[in-house]
């Protein structure tokens, strides 16, 4: 066991939360919120349940990040000058006490005053304890959005400020998102980027007694179907599903996770129903290449522009049961094919505005508005050069998961007006009263025949 003071890790021991803070540590440093957990799995001795609560600990951190620093900053003189780690540890307590009810208080402080006195001494442990009794105190009044109001000033801050800090928003998002959509809209998108999001899970209609583990998931409460194959549930409802054989099903390709809105942009574009052969452009793990796939639509090629995600592209199709395409490593602006007689699937890289929720880390890389600039001209980059091999008679679709117009129907019509041959066949986007399935948009194009 070894000790790194400058980050309060304890490596090779089996605490949660120093696993935690281990983690902001390197989310700070850039990393992805998955590989940073991956890698606290790797270096930490913990079990499975120990491995749940860090995976709900720092999702629900990070989902909750801007509200937590708003509400620790209201008990802390000059949070600024205090060591980043502390904060971390802080809003891990923080968020213990106000979202985690089977966590008794006195572990939360005993915990925080045990990492803070190792890193920083007494004095500040005591000075965390101070703020944590506070804050436990008042607990109630943090599920308020009025208490998000500044206190010493309330009438010169505007109420979609409070309810940014609320939910844990950017300000300059929760603003654009009521002038593109609405103050009715954007609430409801707020409310899903804060929302714990739904497990999506696809059966293999290629494995025997598909049908049978169809109508059994169905029937259970509290379950959306999405597609012939698709559903969307919650966490809770797995272990009904398929009780203690939940991995041995995975392993076995009866059943794979995929994103309830990928499921639904791909149901609702009705790319199921493709016959001719398919290139996936930016096949990234081939998600949905190989959802298509186990539907019966032929894949030509899967590229993408990283070696990592094209390597776990294969081992996906194969874990199903299904044929091996051809994928490539190819930038999608620069492919490596002089025709194509086929439909072609661009999922587009995009800003990600809509899965907030499923990939709370992006907050931190969306903190103004110049963030989305450079996504529509990539995109627009990647539309071109599609279109350019887009046959007469097929069909393009492209998907972003995002929500943003100038990324999603703004870029189509701009589309539309430069190539007077396309036809819009589809154009749909995850209706924003609907705060479970995440934010998808999907347009699908056709050439026409001259």
């Amino acid at each position: 066991m070894r000790q790194e003071r400058s980050t309060g890790i304890v490596k090779g021991s089996r605490d949660v939360r120093s696993a935690c803070l281990f983690v902001f540590t390197l989310l700070d440093q850039g990393w992805l919120i998955q590989e940073a957990l991956a890698r606290a799995y790797a270096d930490y001795l913990l079990n499975v349940r120990d491995r749940h609560l860090l995976s709900e600990l720092v999702f629900g951190i990070v989902r909750q990040e801007l509200r937590l620093q708003w509400i620790t900053a209201s008990f802390l003189p000059k949070p600024e000058r205090l060591p980043v780690p502390f904060l971390h540890i802080l809003n891990i307590a923080v968020y213990s006490l106000i979202f985690l009810e089977r966590i008794p208080p006195h572990a939360v402080y005993s915990s925080a005053q045990a990492a803070i006195s190792r890193l920083f001494g007494t004095k500040l442990a005591r000075l965390a304890i101070a703020i944590l009794h506070r804050i436990d105190a008042e607990k109630s009044t943090f599920l308020d959005p009025a208490a998000y109001v500044n206190r010493e000033d309330p009438q010169t801050l505007r109420q979609d400020l409070a309810l940014a800090r609320y939910y844990s928003l950017p300000y300059w998002l929760l603003h654009y998102w009521q002038d593109v959509y609405g103050v009715t809209a954007s609430l409801h998108l707020a409310r899903r980027s804060a929302s714990k999001p739904l497990s999506g899970l696809v059966i293999n209609p290629q494995i025997e007694g598909s049908v049978a583990l169809r109508h059994r998931i169905s029937s259970l409460p509290d379950v959306r179907c999405i597609g012939a194959w698709g559903f969307s549930l919650h966490e809770s409802s797995l272990g009904l599903v398929t009780g203690s054989d939940i991995s041995e099903w995975h392993a076995q390709g009866r059943i794979s996770w995929q994103s309830p809105g990928s499921l639904s942009v791909v149901e609702h574009l009705g790319l199921c129903h493709w016959q001719r052969p398919v290139w996936d452009m930016c096949a990234g793990f081939g998600g949905k290449s190989a959802l298509l796939a186990q539907c019966g639509v032929p894949i030509a090629l899967c590229s993408d522009i990283s070696r990592k995600r094209i390597q776990a592209l294969l081992p996906e199709f194969q874990r199903r049961g299904l044929s091996l395409p051809p994928a490539c490593l190819a930038d999608a602006t620069n492919p490596p094919l002089a025709r194509f007689d086929g439909h072609i699937l661009l999922d587009a890289p995009c800003s990600g505005l809509g899965i907030l929720h499923r990939r709370p880390d992006l907050r931190r890389k969306r903190k103004t508005k110049r963030s989305l600039r450079l996504f529509p001209q990539t995109q627009k980059a990647l539309l071109d050069r599609s279109l350019a091999y887009l046959a007469p008679g097929c069909e393009l679709a492209y998907i972003t998961c995002t929500l943003n117009p100038c990324e999603n129907d703004l870029l189509i019509r701009q589309v539309l007006d430069e190539h007077p041959n396309l036809d819009l066949l589809c154009l749909w986007q995850t209706p924003h009263d609907d705060e479970q399935i995440d934010g998808m948009f999907g347009a699908l194009l056709r050439r026409r025949i001259v």
